[in-house]
């Protein structure tokens, strides 16, 4: 039964129904920036996305909102990210369940 619900967030039958979030380190010429990600795993395509030169909750909240905006998905939509600190905060999922938006964490993500 386990390997069919994680089939099923990670192959979804269509678009906005699962995605999957990460945040990336870059070396810039001034240091170091964190990339958001927001994946439609459908698509595989980005939909949202944010940089910073801090790794925060606002950084993948940010992200996070901007692909709601863009994509406008459907109630029940999963967000599948890592178990960071920047994903599990207050505020954070207060705005997904406001919008809601299931969240699943594991090690399972963008890679």
């Amino acid at each position: 039964m386990a390997d069919n619900v994680l089939n099923q967030y990670l192959n979804p039958v269509a678009p906005n129904l699962v995605w999957a979030g990460v945040v990336k380190h870059l070396k810039k010429g001034e240091g170091w920036m964190y990339l958001a990600i927001v994946m439609d795993l459908y698509s595989r395509r980005i939909v949202g996305w944010q940089i910073d030169k801090r790794m925060t909750i606002d950084l993948v909240s940010k992200a996070m909102m901007r692909a709601y905006n863009l994509r406008q998905p459907p109630k029940g939509l999963v967000f599948h990210n890592y178990k960071g600190s920047q994903y599990t905060g207050k505020h954070y999922r207060t705005r997904l369940n406001s919008d809601s938006i299931r969240a699943r964490m594991g090690d399972v993500g963008l890679g």
